[in-house]
């Protein structure tokens, strides 16, 4: 169950985020990617969508092999707009009991389609991260980690096809996943 801290601050950093996009998209082309994405979510159940969408799985980091349907450059985008939203969990997740290494890796890259026509990106990031609620570690020695629970904040955000913009929904916001 989350506190009502951490509901604020995910909810802080929406509004940050709308706020920025805003000034660099423009308030319309904000609200209809918002509304587009959605869509999207109401009409898709993984990748099994209703028309007029379709979700096409691009990149998929595993352990055996990656997937890669992807370009250097849009690759190499998507992992900068990965690291960003990534820096919004000091406002939320890691507030709480958790510490992360700042080693943000993209795990997924999903296009989105209607009609189509690619209307943006669904990408998942994780880094690697420590659960600090019942260890002794001290705030500022890495070593004292070492009796924490280890395991990884995981995320997804929606990206526009120029990667200005991204944002995250409530159900794909920052947790934490034990190995």
């Amino acid at each position: 169950m989350l506190s009502y801290g951490i509901v604020i601050s995910i909810l802080i950093g929406l509004f940050m985020q709308v706020s920025h996009a805003e000034a660099s998209m423009g308030p319309g082309q904000t609200k209809n990617f918002v509304s587009e994405v959605n869509l999207l979510i109401q009409n898709c159940k993984r990748f099994n969508c209703k028309n007029p969408y379709t979700i096409v799985e691009l990149y998929r980091r595993s352990v055996q092999a990656d997937f890669d349907g992807l370009d250097m450059k849009s690759k190499h985008d998507l992992m900068r707009v990965a690291y960003e939203q990534a820096q919004i969990w000091a406002d939320t997740i890691l507030e709480g009991d958790f510490v992360a290494d700042g080693k943000t890796r993209l795990d997924e890259v999903q296009a989105l389609y209607k009609n189509k026509t690619l209307i943006g990106y669904k990408i998942t990031y994780s880094e690697r991260a420590w659960d600090t609620a019942y260890c002794s570690y001290d705030g500022i020695h890495n070593e004292t980690l070492r009796g924490c629970t280890e395991g990884r904040i995981v995320e997804a955000s929606y990206v526009t096809p120029d990667y200005a913009y991204a944002v995250y929904t409530m159900d794909s916001a920052a947790r934490f996943i034990k190995p």
